[in-house]
């Protein structure tokens, strides 16, 4: 069937055919990171706090100043990628302070 196609046509599947699928690929994880899917929320606790509602079960506070622009929408359905973090402390206090490493959605 390849045959019968056109030339450019040929091409192009050649240049995309590698790609399928390649969107679905899941990275590895490095030992220190974990892979959450949630809920981003504003709480209503302390000054501007924002965490992950995580489909786990658990709370993941998000620090304003260190994730991705465009991530912290109220409602917003992500899978983050994320370490977490045992060297700080929060007025927050919504859940397990993480950086994150990479969205995921």
């Amino acid at each position: 069937m390849l045959y019968r196609l056109s030339r450019s046509v040929r091409i192009l599947w050649l240049v995309l055919l590698p790609s399928v699928g390649a969107c679905q690929q899941v990275k590895p994880l490095s030992s220190d990171e974990i892979r959450v899917s949630g809920t981003v929320e504003h709480t209503e606790v302390g000054v501007d706090c924002w965490r992950l509602a995580g489909s786990d079960g658990k709370g993941y506070e998000l620090r304003k100043d260190q994730v991705p622009f465009g991530l912290l929408v109220d409602g917003r359905k992500v899978t983050l990628v994320v370490k977490p973090r045992v060297d700080l402390m929060s007025s927050c206090q919504v859940g397990q302070i993480v950086d994150v490493v990479r969205i995921e959605d």
